[in-house]
């Protein structure tokens, strides 16, 4: 889960199709500090993210968008 924070095309001319990436903000797996869940399905089946709970470093902010 996370935050959509820039989308970045690569072209790189005729010789090849463009390249689109995603750069996120990603929220943390599992449970905050009081033991709330960082995401969750309410009642209805949507999905509640807590994103007070961001991931503080990222090794890799960018995924294709077939990847999320």
């Amino acid at each position: 889960m996370g935050i959509l924070k820039d989308i970045i095309l690569l072209d790189y001319g005729p010789i090849s199709q463009p390249v689109i990436l995603f750069k996120c903000d990603w929220v943390r797996n599992g449970l905050d500090r009081w033991g709330n869940a960082t995401y969750k399905h309410d009642d209805d089946g949507f999905l509640l993210v807590n994103f007070r709970q961001l991931k503080a470093q990222v090794d890799e902010p960018y995924v294709f968008p077939a990847q999320v």
